[in-house]
């Protein structure tokens, strides 16, 4: 339930959060993206009752190697305005010029 290790109640665990994250982005993305990388930051609980948030801001857009990356800022914020979790995250989308997502992606790109 939480209260036998001092947290008050049942709350979520960070992986099911980060889920919420990678859920949020791929419909954001569409079926002609890909998410290329996610890194989460998980700082608080979220216990039961409790609302989330994510939201997400495009903080810079490149071509590497033909590929149109995206780059996002990402916060999950509670009822109370607090951010119980944060990071960036990389999407690959399909561009005008190089046409689209060509997989495999054999590298991380920059």
């Amino acid at each position: 339930t939480g209260k036998d290790v001092g947290m008050g109640g049942a709350y979520d665990i960070g992986p099911q959060r980060i889920s919420w994250a990678q859920h949020m982005l791929t419909n954001w993305i569409g079926d002609h993206g890909f998410l290329h990388t996610l890194d989460i930051s998980v700082r608080m609980p979220n216990l039961v009752g409790d609302v989330i948030w994510w939201r997400g801001t495009v903080t810079g857009k490149k071509i590497v190697d033909g590929h149109g990356l995206v780059q996002i800022s990402l916060t999950a914020t509670n009822q109370k305005e607090e951010i119980s979790a944060f990071g960036t995250s990389t999407i690959v989308l399909p561009t005008r010029l190089s046409g689209p997502v060509v997989f495999p992606i054999l590298r991380l790109l920059d």
